[in-house]
């Protein structure tokens, strides 16, 4: 009985990567636990490769780590995107190929689908794993994102990485943002493609995923018109720029005009970090911009 037990668990029993002694065993583990950290995210990224150093040859681990353990008070970090499947976008799949060996050396493709958008299927990108054995074991040395561009030397261009102060302070951003919406308002009542133009001239005053849905929402079919500064169908004829609380949020009266002339005044809280606005708080906690426009693009999606 207990040799039938342990034929049993041979069968079924799948060693770690680690001990497969292969390169695209080792890139195989990498990749599924990677994108498994995609359907999470709740690990820091310095954390999570903490946890695969053994994956990872010493060379490529430590300056790897120790960029991604870079948690700047303002600006973006030095690695602002996935430095495993060269994006900013989501990781869905991936296929791994045959490895190509050269002595203790081996190129493994990995083609990889990314997607910007979920209602999409994305688009296959196609990266190369380099590997060097050590030990009997096979590690992961670099990662080629196309001719030319690989993980090494985006590594060793942020060797004399510093931070840098924000352009503007987040109370200089949000006076910028509402000083140039009020502009337009001016000019009459908004429209998706006025909303559109005017955040486009005004990106760099607007965190990047911010901006991103804003113009995803306005672009979408049907659009969302609304003026998503003052909440509703209003024109912005004035505002006052209030309190700060803490020098991420700040009040602002708005006096809106709805199409019948009549103007009301409407309290905001606008959010702002590292210079840029990120949000704007119409009332509750979950009636604000960016709410507005994820139901908006979830009811899209629902009725095409």
């Amino acid at each position: 009985m207990r040799t039938a037990l342990l034929l049993l668990l041979a069968l079924f029993f799948v060693p770690p990567a680690s001990a497969q002694g292969t390169p695209e065993a080792t890139v195989e583990q990498f990749y599924r636990d990677w994108l498994a950290w995609h359907s999470g995210q709740g690990q820091p990224r310095e954390d999570w490769v903490a946890q695969h150093r053994s994956l990872l040859t010493p060379s490529l681990y430590k300056p790897l780590h120790k960029a991604l353990s870079i948690h700047p008070k303002y600006g973006l970090p030095p690695i602002d995107f996935d430095p495993f499947t060269s994006s900013q976008v989501s990781f869905v799949s991936y296929q791994v190929g045959q490895a190509k060996l050269e002595g203790d050396t081996a190129t493994v493709p990995v083609a990889m689908r990314l997607q910007t958008r979920v209602s999409e299927p994305g688009t296959v990108h196609y990266r190369k794993m380099r590997l060097e054995r050590t030990g009997g074991e096979w590690q992961i040395s670099d990662i080629v994102y196309r001719e030319g561009s690989q993980l090494s030397s985006v590594l060793e261009s942020l060797r004399d990485w510093k931070p840098v102060k924000p352009r503007v302070t987040n109370q200089e951003a949000v006076q910028r943002l509402f000083d140039g919406w009020l502009a337009e308002n001016r000019k009459g009542q908004p429209t998706p493609g006025m909303t559109i133009a005017f955040l486009e001239r005004h990106r760099d005053l607007l965190a990047p995923e911010t901006a991103d849905l804003l113009l995803e929402a306005l672009r979408t079919s049907p659009p969302l018109d609304r003026n998503l500064f003052c909440n509703g169908s209003y024109r912005m004829v004035s505002y006052q720029l209030g309190t700060s609380y803490g020098g991420e949020s700040f009040s602002v009266q708005v006096r809106r005009e709805g199409k019948d002339g009549q103007s009301h005044v409407q309290g905001l809280m606008v959010d702002a970090a590292d210079g840029r606005v990120t949000n704007v708080i119409y009332g509750l906690p979950d009636a604000n911009m960016l709410e507005v426009c994820r139901k908006h693009l979830d009811l899209a999606r629902a009725h095409p």
